[in-house]
């Protein structure tokens, strides 16, 4: 009885916090046609030269105008290798939502309380977009564009010289590095997260 009334509340508290930051949901749902702009983009796990294990915590910002601003921030522990991936997102020390992929399929449990809109399929895509190798990435973007400078990646949309989404690095993070802080900004979507990464070993 003790165990359920924990697990309850913690995932009540995750429910509080993504719902109410509204990530990945409304104007980043199936329907959504600025969502089809954006090709579907997986980490392809076959590429890996080398383990990626981190804990990560990630800091959501959201913004447009169709929501009032709001933000987030919750945990992830992330593992992959050559065979399969993994990321499990914790609230307060309970897994909440753990998502497996085997380079083909996406498997997911997920607690009652993660709000349906949230869809693996577009975590696994920023995160692939972040920390993936370019030419992993390039061949999956479909007409679009992805440019890397010191510290940075931008993607930008066929025709266009304004960035559709931006990452930068900070603090030693980089492409497949599990130590850091990453930054992600999705213009179309008006998101923001900060991803800080510690090594899991």
């Amino acid at each position: 009885m003790k165990t359920k009334i924990i697990r309850s509340a913690c995932c009540a508290a995750l429910a509080l916090s993504l719902s109410g930051c509204s990530l990945w949901q409304g104007f980043m749902s199936e329907e959504s046609p600025v969502t089809a702009a954006i090709p579907t983009v997986v980490p392809v796990i076959s590429a890996l030269n080398q383990p990626f294990n981190a804990f990560q915590h990630i800091h959501a910002e959201i913004g447009n105008d169709r929501i009032e601003a709001k933000s987030a921030d919750f945990d992830a522990m992330v593992s992959a290798d050559r065979k399969s991936m993994k990321v499990a997102l914790v609230a307060l020390g309970t897994t909440v939502w753990q998502i497996d992929y085997d380079g083909m399929v996406i498997t997911e449990e997920r607690s009652d309380h993660v709000p349906q809109e949230m869809q693996a399929q577009y975590l696994l895509r920023d995160l692939a977009m972040v920390y993936w190798p370019k030419e992993t990435i390039t061949r999956q973007l479909k007409g679009w564009t992805l440019t890397e400078a010191a510290n940075a990646r931008t993607f930008f949309m066929p025709g266009k010289t304004s960035p559709a989404i931006e990452v930068t690095y900070q603090n030693g993070a980089a492409p497949m590095s599990a130590t850091g802080t990453a930054v992600l900004v999705n213009h179309l979507h008006r998101y923001r997260l900060i991803i800080e990464s510690s090594p899991v070993k």
